[in-house]
C-alpha cells in the first residue's frame, strides 16, 4: 500500500544520502569532469561516459533492491507514489 511505499521511499532516500551511493558517484564525477568543458557541442565520448554512469547507477540500485528483497516494479512504484507526496515531490520531480 501507500504506507509501504512511503517507508520504502525513505529507505531509498537514506541510501542516496549514504557514502555507499555518494562515494562511487562522486568518484565517477571527479574522474570524468575533465571531459566536460563549456562547449555546447555533444562530444562522442559523452555517450560512453553516460553509458558507464548509467550502468554504475543501475548496479548500485540493483544491489539495494536485492538486499531489501524488492522487485524493480516495487522500486519504481515507490518512486512513482512519492511524486504525489508533497514531502517527497521535490526529490523525485
Amino acid at each position: 500500500g501507500e504506507d509501504d511505499n512511503a517507508w520504502f521511499f525513505e529507505v531509498i532516500i537514506a541510501f542516496l544520502r549514504s557514502p555507499r551511493w555518494r562515494a562511487p558517484v562522486m568518484s565517477f564525477l571527479d574522474e570524468h569532469c575533465i571531459c566536460f568543458d563549456n562547449e555546447e557541442e555533444n562530444k562522442l565520448e559523452f555517450t560512453k561516459i553516460h553509458k558507464d554512469f548509467k550502468e554504475m547507477v543501475e548496479k548500485l540500485l540493483e544491489e539495494l533492491m536485492t538486499e531489501l528483497g524488492v522487485t524493480e516494479e516495487q522500486f519504481y512504484g515507490a518512486c512513482e507514489a512519492a511524486k504525489n507526496n508533497p514531502n517527497h515531490k521535490k526529490i523525485v520531480a
